[in-house]
């Protein structure tokens, strides 16, 4: 298989870990001994310069031994790198030359060196040296500045070696939580970029010593709270300064290695493979879990209570602003490499780019609270001159000030109708598609939400606990902040589902419980609770749902057309007339299940033998499809190491020793004919695609053709992010299908085209494990059950029964839940069915009838069915009059 250069990145997807659950109690509940201990042990390393006897070698140390990829600068076969003697032994075993640049060394001592040089100046502050500033800062402007130890406020633990983390509060009303924009500036959460906590300062210094001299500055301070911690990874920056300038990490030891890299360890991607390294020896070591770190845990907690508009989060080396994702998609990507752009260049810089990993900290502020989020590398050095590191800050500080002077798209407060107290809510933007389960809320304490999205209309479902959501069209138009405003009115009644919600029911006629929980004993007012069913998109039809006791409920579906997909909600009214509804955003988000009755593998390919599956060229140079077990040559970065299926063979593109990648234009892998005439398709698979391009321009495409293999072909998919040596797997739905506008026939047909356009990069791509499933619509009896009376007979009539077969009728007057009929082994949806009379034989047209009795009962619920041997019609249910 593989062209140029790439990375061992790879697609993971993971949804983000509940910061809610992280509460200072349980936080303050873990040992102590995994915050808690003496220093950890001293790791010498060294800044070399590597070359190896390939560029293609070259990219595989720096990602198999757990470099900053992004952060090396690879230059063909060569790269500048700091390490350990254990991998400078490794490299030489590789056969690569190392050439020493210097040893890492105490910084207090090379400032020492350089200050015997020349005359005693300032140079960077120490740990110490940088909380006295912070400290004095607060001093000296009391009425705009607050000292705040975050450990303290917090309930957060203290770091490994028994250090608090610190910031500073600049706002006009220092002393009050006010209803303003926060905004966070954090440096150094890699120890030796020094660069960064001097960018802090200044921006600190900045802001206090400006804010009587300057009016744009005092009107930035008076109208925000910013909050400046210049130093995130204590432990670390103290090991910089007395033992090793080159230390990146913190200092919790771990079996096999010392540190962990503090912007891998946040919740959101953790455990994607384009994440941190698994091993604690390595640079990028990610820890042993999500938020493992205390310095991780205050950060959440902090972040929590404060709920960021903003950030700036510093580091170095590079001059360029990183944003959204490295494999996992974003989808308003576009929108924030425009941001991260203005950003850059407010900041004196002109590039922006993906971020080296997922697991990073702005990414999860961005996730898991809203935060218009950045990370931006500062400097070409970790440490140059301070004069140097002087300029630099001085050089991004109007980009400080251009992300302070940014006004959000969109912004507004959620209360309590009635009240208007302020209300914690979660802010969805309806069919917005995040990969990771982003999410967005707003302050517990002032109702204030902020979202970051670009221009364009939003269904916006605003939902809080005990309360009713709504769902309001928003209009958002860039560069012009809207404001909505949204009462939510409090709810006594509640939807739940013990059993979990149908994702297939039957066509003729299906059923789920529910609860509806009264949060106050008759709050439920019963008549009004209802099933409202339908296409996707409605019209919803409306069926009342079936109380089986105090707070249990039955929701019966009519007969629905096999294969189609039945959208479907929820509502009751609670005793005040506030209607409540399942999902909170119906009826313009709804649940929704496939009609069926089962589900058929219509193909299947794991590769091993040839199913008729073709391939094409067009216009590539090399990176032709073929079928086989990876050849995965050792001196090639970018095969994959095994199949994605685990059978042993898939299609890869040009499965040969050497640079094999697709070259030069596409490559395609056609499908033989499958039938989906059914309609409920579902298509899954495993692919590999390597890039080292993730513009967009190179990528593996899927379409679909509703005839034949001539088409016309109408995409499906791209898949254009970078996995690196994993295999993924995705799937098509039939929604996929819908909104793609591919009719289901019964010949239809898949393709696979790895594109590699210019310029030219890497590309490789495999595909395996296809699986196309459909839905299954066999025959079944209808039954018809005329108008019920007490007392009186009633009249039924089975159509489509099998002719000549005896026929059953069944009823319950209790619901209806599953059991089976012993004279015929039939399994039935009723809970203890009565048989209603003598089995009918069913005429050569297959129709059986009955005249029964009805029992004397009114206004009580039954529920019919009829059965023969194997076969069972739809469940009716009526009330007995």
């Amino acid at each position: 298989m593989a062209g140029s250069a790439g990375d061992g990145r790879a697609l993971g997807f993971v949804r983000a870990i509940v910061l809610a659950a992280l509460s200072a109690a349980a936080v303050l509940a873990m040992p102590q001994r995994a915050f808690g201990g003496p220093p950890g042990p001293e790791v010498e390393l060294s800044r070399v310069r590597i070359t190896a006897p390939s560029p293609e070698m070259m990219e595989a140390i720096v990602r198999e031994m757990g470099f900053d990829e992004q952060e090396t600068l690879i230059e063909g076969r060569s790269a500048e790198l700091i390490i350990t003697p254990a991998q400078w032994r490794e490299m030489e075993r590789l056969g690569c030359a190392v050439a020493l640049i210097e040893h890492g060394r105490p910084m207090r001592d090379i400032i020492a060196q350089r200050r015997g040089q020349r005359d005693n100046g300032p140079d960077y502050p120490d740990l110490a040296e940088v909380i006295a500033q912070m400290q004095d800062a607060a001093a000296a402007f009391p009425a705009i500045c607050e000292f705040v130890d975050l450990n303290d406020r917090y309930g957060a633990p203290p770091t490994f070696e028994g250090r608090h983390l610190y910031a500073v509060k600049i706002s006009d009303n220092v002393s009050v939580d006010e209803d303003e924009p926060a905004v966070q500036i954090v440096g150094a959460h890699h120890a030796r970029e020094l660069v960064t906590p001097v960018i802090a300062l200044l921006a600190m210094d900045n802001l206090l010593n400006g804010y009587a001299a300057d009016p744009n500055i005092r009107a930035l301070v008076d109208s925000h709270e910013i909050w400046i911690a210049p130093v995130w990874n204590p432990d670390g920056y103290n090991h910089v300064f007395t033992v090793n300038n080159m230390w990146r990490k913190n200092r919790r030891v771990f079996q096999g290695g010392v540190g962990c890299d503090q912007n891998r360890n946040y919740a959101l991607g953790w455990e994607a493979t384009c994440s941190g390294s698994s091993n604690p020896s390595n640079e990028t070591y990610k820890g042993p879990t999500p938020a493992s770190e205390a310095e991780t845990i205050t950060m959440m907690m902090w972040s929590q209570a404060e709920r960021f508009a903003k950030l700036i989060d510093y580091h170095s080396t590079g001059r360029e602003t990183l944003y959204a994702y490295n494999c996992n998609d974003h989808p308003f990507q576009s929108y924030l490499a425009a941001e991260a752009d203005a950003l850059t260049r407010a900041s004196g810089y002109t590039d922006a780019r993906a971020p080296s990993a997922e697991g990073e900290h702005y990414q999860w502020q961005a996730g898991a609270l809203g935060t218009h989020a950045f990370l931006i590398e500062t400097h070409s050095e970790f440490q140059p001159t301070y004069e140097s590191a002087v300029l630099e800050a001085q050089r991004v500080w109007p980009g400080i000030v251009w992300m302070l002077e940014h006004h959000l798209p969109l912004t507004g407060r959620v209360t309590q109708a009635g009240t208007g107290n302020p209300l914690e809510a979660t802010i969805t933007p309806l069919g917005v598609h995040y990969s990771l389960g982003e999410t967005n809320s707003s302050n517990p304490d002032t109702g204030r939400y902020y979202a970051p999205w670009p221009g364009g209309t939003y269904d916006v479902l605003f939902e809080a606990p005990g309360h009713q959501g709504r769902v309001v069209p928003v209009t958002v138009v860039n560069g012009s902040p809207t404001v909505v405003d949204v009462a939510l009115s409090r709810t006594l009644i509640a939807f739940e589902f013990p059993g979990g919600l149908p994702s297939v029911i039957h066509p003729r006629l299906d059923r789920f419980a529910l609860t509806i929980r009264e949060l106050e004993p008759g709050a439920l007012r019963p008549e009004t609770a209802m099933l409202h069913y339908g296409p996707i998109g409605g019209p919803y039809e409306i069926s009342p749902l079936v109380r089986l006791g105090s707070e249990g409920y039955l929701a019966v579906f009519p007969l629905t057309e096999c294969g189609e997909r039945v959208a479907f909600w929820l509502s009751a009214e609670d005793i005040n007339g506030v209607e409540v509804v399942s999902p909170p955003g119906a009826p313009v988000d709804t649940y929704s299940a496939l009609s069926a009755t089962g589900v058929s593998t219509v193909f299947a390919d794991n590769f091993e033998t040839d199913h008729g599956w073709t391939t094409s060229i067009n216009g590539a140079t090399g990176g032709q499809w073929q079928r086989g077990a990876p050849v995965n040559d050792p001196n090639w970065a970018y095969d994959p190491e095994t199949d994605g299926d685990g059978s042993g063979r898939a299609f890869l593109t040009q499965n040969e020793p050497g640079n094999t990648d697709v070259d030069n234009g596409s490559v395609t892998l056609t499908s033989p004919i499958f039938d989906l005439s059914s309609g409920g398709a579902s298509v899954s698979y495993f692919y590999y695609l390597n890039l080292t391009n993730e513009s967009g321009a190179d990528m593996l495409l899927v379409e679909m053709s509703s005839s034949g293999l001539e088409g016309p072909w109408r995409e499906v998919i791209r898949h254009a992010s970078n996995g690196g040596l994993a295999w993924r797997t995705h799937t098509i739905t039939q929604a996929d299908l819908d909104a793609a506008g591919i009719n289901m026939t019964s010949t239809m047909a898949i393709r696979f085209t790895a594109n590699d356009a210019n310029p030219q990069s890497i590309v490789e791509a495999g595909v395996d494990g296809v699986v196309i499933e459909a839905a299954r619509c066999d025959p079944f009896p209808i039954l018809a059950v005329g108008p019920l009376a007490g007392g009186e007979r009633g009249e039924f009539e089975v159509m489509r029964a099998t002719p000549g077969g005896l026929t059953y009728l069944v009823y319950s007057l209790r619901g209806y839940g599953t059991t089976i009929v012993p004279p015929l082994g039939i399994t039935l949806d009723l809970a203890q069915p009565v048989q209603a009379g003598n089995a009918v034989r069913a005429s050569s047209q297959g129709v059986a009838r009955w005249s029964l009795p009805i029992p004397n009962v009114h206004d009580v619920t039954v529920f019919f069915q009829a059965a023969q041997q194997g076969r069972t019609s739809n469940v009716v249910r009526t009330v007995v009059q």
